[in-house]
């Protein structure tokens, strides 16, 4: 049950992120996975492999389910942080996703916004 709900927040998470890298906010759920496909930066790429996510258990079985499911959240980061960089958010060689947000939020020009806790929603 936690792994599920795990799995749940980051993909809300990853969507959420793709809108504001489109400088978009996202949607209401109901609208927001066929408009996520439509966003140029990273939509269409980003809602396949989530759908693939998703879709995983019911063509892969038993313990290949938790690896593959695995590399394709870790390749969903990837994507992001070649996003990050591509835009000069982040030159952070890390591959840990958390990692770029504190030199994210460094760029933040506002100095209240960029003072925010960022763990606080």
């Amino acid at each position: 049950m936690a792994a599920q709900y795990a799995e749940t927040a980051f993909i809300r998470d990853i969507i959420s992120l793709v809108f504001l890298l489109n400088k978009r906010y996202r949607p209401f759920y109901k609208w927001m996975h066929r408009s996520l496909a439509e966003l140029p930066v990273l939509g269409g790429r980003i809602h396949d492999m989530l759908h693939e996510l998703v879709t995983m258990h019911q063509h892969v079985r038993g313990e290949d389910v938790h690896w593959r499911k695995i590399d394709l959240i870790e390749d969903i980061a990837r994507q992001i942080i070649g996003e990050f960089r591509s835009m000069g958010l982040s030159c952070s060689e890390s591959n840990f996703l958390l990692d770029h947000g504190p030199e994210i939020a460094e760029r933040i020009e506002d100095p209240g916004l960029r003072n925010e806790n960022v763990w606080v929603e």
